[in-house]
């Protein structure tokens, strides 16, 4: 809890505490030098309540309330009952005969009525300052989960995201020893356009969020450097509508969808092309991707890009997200729909 917010329920109490006994002030009370030793104690009470109220607050309440086990708050509540009787005990009884020659009450009440009277008297400042200690633990307690809960999510995100760039790395590199070993014109080009992309992953990827627009033009330069590598025409279908090009996604999450389709997918069919379709509004973003599956080539080292993603969006979209993946013998489909 904010520490204003702890502030505001200690000065509301305080309010009410002293308000509630000066609507109805004897001014009288203000002629000390006449006063016998139940005025005296007017003023001493609402000093001695204070004094109780942080003890139990601050001291007892913190320490036995993590120290023991069981009855915790009663155990706390008992201690606090007993520093008031006795302390109000000692000033109004004690010190007040010592030296105004009068006690608060008749000295010939047994102790254990003032015990029993007090009981009363100490209720509002220790039963108050419980309540609230246990209302600020109790959301301080649920404000450090979330944090919790928040710093493992975040570090599960940057280890999703930090398997994705390896894995990206791996297939380039593999495309661009293919191009050279080929003595392919298009391996130079292919080096520039991976430094380029590599810029993208080592820089926009450290944060959170980024414009959609980066991340399109992220896949245009990924789709130009994995063509390179294809022996024929390429068919690939880019198509995408942007309503807002600002507004923020997490960066690399449409990627492993895509480089799913270069790397099991037949690329050079003009029946059945590589289609990726990306389409956002203000309250959804759409992304379709359709290939035809190459049964002939299977990728032997796997790969962490489907179920990567799908881990990334359930931490990014819980319950804000629909992806459906069909896998028909022949024709591989995607179909992710996020709310925005």
């Amino acid at each position: 809890m904010k520490k204003n917010y702890v502030w505001m329920l200690h000065l509301l109490f305080w309010g009410y505490f002293f308000g509630t006994p000066l609507i109805n002030f004897n001014y009288d009370v203000l002629q000390f030098e006449l006063l016998p030793s139940y005025y005296k104690s007017y003023w001493f009470f609402p000093v001695l309540n204070v004094i109780v109220f942080y003890f139990n607050y601050l001291f007892v309440l913190p320490h036995f309330y993590k120290k023991t086990a069981g009855l915790r708050v009663l155990g706390s509540i008992v201690i606090s009952y007993t520093v008031f009787i006795l302390l109000r005990y000692s000033v109004e009884q004690i010190l007040f005969l010592s030296l105004f020659g009068e006690a608060n009450y008749d000295l010939t009440l047994p102790f254990h009525f003032y015990i029993y009277d007090n009981l009363f008297y100490g209720a509002k400042p220790i039963f108050a300052s419980t309540i609230i200690w246990l209302l600020v633990n109790f959301s301080n307690s649920q404000q450090e989960k979330i944090a919790l809960i928040e710093e493992r999510k975040e570090a599960e995100i940057n280890f999703l995201k930090s398997q994705v760039n390896p894995h990206f790395i791996f297939n380039t590199l593999n495309n661009i020893y293919y191009l050279v070993y080929q003595k392919s014109d298009k391996s130079l080009a292919a080096i520039e356009k991976l430094s380029s992309l590599m810029r993208y992953v080592t820089y926009e990827s450290k944060n959170d969020l980024i414009a959609i627009q980066d991340e399109v033009q992220y896949i245009h330069d990924f789709i130009e450097l994995e063509s390179m590598r294809i022996s024929g025409i390429p068919q690939i279908s880019f198509k995408h509508t942007l309503q807002d090009r600002c507004v923020q996604i997490p960066p690399l999450l449409l990627i492993p969808f895509i480089e799913n389709g270069f790397k099991h997918g037949i690329l050079t069919d003009p029946d059945q092309p590589l289609i990726i379709e990306l389409h956002q509004n203000e309250k959804e973003m759409r992304l379709f991707i359709q290939n035809k599956i190459n049964h002939h080539h299977k990728d032997e080292q796997g790969g962490v890009g489907i179920e990567n993603i799908k881990r990334r969006l359930e931490l990014y979209y819980p319950d804000k997200h629909q992806l459906k993946i069909q896998n028909n013998n022949d024709l591989f489909s995607c179909h992710l729909t996020i709310e925005l």
